[in-house]
């Protein structure tokens, strides 16, 4: 019979390279699904997602070889010490590991900021695409933008409001364009207002690319979950 002591020795096994079913990402027996067995179960499925990704960037003739190299080691390992688990981990910014961790710092420190607002809302802001080498210029003028219009809210309309804005860029491989957007939540109920003000300034940008809805208990999750995730699927083409 399997004891949880027995099981924790198993995840030691990651480190020296042992080919062990964890490896290959097969479930455990059932006896094994403790809480904490999911939990690194579920880890072991984000480093492989990462390391897929990691590798062939650590190849590349870039300066950020060595950063993506450096992801390859996060969570290689876990070393047990008494009944504490520790593990390496890399903080890169394309690692599913430490954005899962990021992503719920961020929701664990912003929401409570967010309860007691019944007027909030959740407004996404875009343009049209713009290939790789006006993708930097574009990502400056929008966030000047934003800032100008979140000015005459408050100054001109006299609206007072509180938020968090996030960006969003997303890659179009048919096109080789480049499409970044906002998300924002906020509240003062101004989210059409933030529209008319955007279109005033972006006259080329689709008003049906734009949007506004009253915020749920789950605006929170859903804004910092775009700030980690690195694929997802095209809206027409779910292959994609």
């Amino acid at each position: 019979m399997y004891h949880e002591d027995t099981a924790i020795e198993f995840y030691e096994q990651i480190g020296n390279g042992t080919d062990t079913i964890f490896n290959k990402l097969a479930q455990l027996p059932t006896i094994l699904q403790s809480v904490d067995i999911q939990k690194f179960n579920r880890r072991a499925r984000s480093k492989w997602y990462t390391d897929k990704i990691s590798a062939p960037l650590s190849q590349l003739d870039s300066p950020l070889s060595d950063y993506y190299a450096n992801s390859l080691n996060c969570n290689a390992s876990i070393k047990r010490q008494g009944k504490k688990l520790t593990a390496k981990y890399c903080n890169a910014r394309h690692c599913n590991t430490c954005n899962r961790i990021r992503t719920a710092k961020a929701i664990n420190h912003y929401k409570s900021q967010f309860e007691g607002y019944s007027d909030l809302q959740f407004t996404t802001l875009t343009i049209p695409n713009c290939i790789a080498e006006d993708l930097r210029t574009t990502i400056e003028k929008m966030i000047k933008t934003f800032s100008n219009i979140t000015r005459v809210i408050r100054e001109k309309r006299k609206i007072d409001f509180n938020g968090i804005r996030k960006i969003e860029i997303t890659y179009n491989s048919k096109m080789n364009t480049y499409h970044p957007h906002i998300h924002t939540l906020h509240s003062g109920s101004c989210g059409n207002l933030f529209i008319q003000e955007w279109l005033k300034r972006y006259p080329d940008a689709s008003i049906k690319a734009q949007d506004t809805r009253q915020a749920t208990e789950g605006s929170v999750n859903e804004l910092f979950k775009y700030t980690t995730k690195i694929l997802i699927k095209d809206s027409i083409d779910k292959n994609t």
